[in-house]
C-alpha cells in the first residue's frame, strides 16, 4: 500500500507489502513518491474492492462507506493525490450496479 514497497533479494522485481502503518515499512522499502505508480493504483483498487464486495462474514459496504474509508487512511496507506481522483469516479458512478466477486 502506500506505505512500503520492498524488494526482493534479487533487487529486480518488487515485492508490494501491505502493511498497515508506515512503522512497518522497513530501511530499504520505498516510501510515499518512491513506490512505482501503478503499484500505488493496484493498492486503492485493491483496498476498494476489498471493502466493497461481499465476504463470508460481512457485507460489502457502500461507495460513499467504503470512499470515506478510504479518505480516512490517505497519507498513511494511500495516495493521497490517487484517492481524491477516484472519488471523483466513485461519485460519478453512484447509481452503477457494483461489480460482484466471482468465485473459483
Amino acid at each position: 500500500m502506500w506505505t512500503c514497497l520492498t524488494r526482493k533479494r534479487s533487487g529486480r522485481s518488487p515485492a508490494i507489502t501491505t502493511n498497515a502503518s508506515t512503522a512497518a515499512a522497513t530501511r530499504t522499502g520505498l516510501r510515499g513518491e518512491e513506490i512505482p505508480f501503478l503499484a500505488r493504483i493496484l493498492a486503492l483498487a485493491d483496498a476498494f474492492s476489498a471493502i466493497t464486495l461481499d465476504r463470508p462474514y460481512r457485507r460489502g459496504l457502500a461507495r460513499h462507506e467504503a470512499y470515506a474509508e478510504l479518505q480516512r487512511v490517505v497519507g498513511t496507506q494511500l495516495d493521497p493525490e490517487l484517492v481524491k481522483s477516484f472519488g471523483r469516479v466513485v461519485v460519478a458512478l453512484e447509481d452503477e450496479p457494483v461489480a460482484t466477486a466471482v468465485p473459483f
